[in-house]
């Protein structure tokens, strides 16, 4: 049985949000207004200090813009944005983790709350197996607006377990990576939790229980 290795992507793999920087994308090649932008960039703050717990609401605002757009078109874009700037923001330290335990025989999973298009991209360049993330909702090939479901909180741990068990794996060996505190309902089932450039909620934790603490900090954000 292979040994599972769960990643998450925001300020674990890349240096800040990548839905933050996606938008901020959206908002350079004129995909959205500055009043849209700004408004849930005050959000990304609030989530990041902590203020704000539940990201649902402002998540279905922010992919409301999608409503009518073609899935080829966001595909398109999302493969833009990654070439272009998300991948120029992934941690080098994080990539020699993975190409680690995959030179050990172990799977390979990343665990995100954004979009599935645009993490498909970054699983495609990291050649890992698998990813969990939030899908958007789509009919006819043209997105609705709504999102489907949301990969987040104690939610990643319901869809990890489906994965385990789908897949025939279990948690007693499992690794995971993680930087926020919504994160800790998922590194508290695995065997090795590993913390990446922790928020001081989750710092804070994490010194409590012992668990392995890893500054990346050389990848660059455009």
């Amino acid at each position: 049985m292979k040994e599972l290795v769960i990643f998450d992507v925001d300020e674990t793999i890349v240096r800040g949000q990548s839905q933050e920087l996606f938008l901020r994308y959206l908002l350079k090649n004129k995909q959205i207004g500055y009043f849209f932008y700004l408004k849930l960039l005050i959000w990304f703050v609030l989530y990041k200090i902590g203020i704000i717990k539940d990201p649902k609401k402002p998540m279905v605002y922010a992919y409301s813009f999608l409503k009518g757009k073609s899935v080829a078109e966001i595909t398109w874009l999302a493969h833009d944005f990654f070439e272009g700037a998300l991948k120029n923001a992934i941690y080098p330290e994080a990539i020699d983790i993975i190409r680690e335990h995959e030179s050990m025989g172990r799977m390979v999973i990343l665990v995100s709350n954004s979009i599935e298009e645009i993490v498909k991209e970054m699983a495609d360049y990291l050649h890992v197996d698998s990813y969990l993330t939030t899908t958007l909702e789509t009919k006819e090939g043209y997105y609705t607006g709504v999102i489907r479901s949301m990969v987040y909180g104690n939610y990643k741990t319901e869809v990890v377990n489906k994965f385990i068990k789908e897949n025939d794996l279990n948690l007693e060996t499992a690794w995971a990576y993680g930087d926020h505190i919504s994160d800790q309902p998922l590194l508290s089932i695995v065997a090795n939790p590993v913390v990446v450039n922790p928020s001081p909620a989750l710092l804070e934790i994490a010194q409590k229980k012992h668990w392995p603490i890893m500054k990346f900090g050389s990848a660059e954000v455009l």
